[in-house]
């Protein structure tokens, strides 16, 4: 799990694939009594689907953000 706080974004691998939760629609407001949240979050998918991802590091260089993702990809044959 990573946390992009300059975009407001939580980046999860689950299962090999990576996806993307917006902050604000986990948490809308700094008001905990609002924090029910209702239905299931839609996650942003990241990676391909015929990708697994093993490692995900997100930090800055040159004050510029960098994330960089290490897949594999696979063929159904090979199982």
């Amino acid at each position: 799990m990573a946390v992009v706080a300059d975009f407001g974004w939580v980046l999860v691998v689950q299962g090999g694939k990576l996806a993307a939760f917006n902050l604000n629609e986990m948490i809308p407001t700094s008001d905990t009594s609002t924090w029910l949240m209702v239905g299931k979050l839609q996650a942003v998918k990241m990676s391909p689907a015929d990708h697994n991802v093993s490692f995900v590091r997100i930090g800055y260089t040159k004050d510029r953000l960098m994330g960089i993702s290490i897949t594999s990809s696979f063929d159904k044959a090979d199982k």
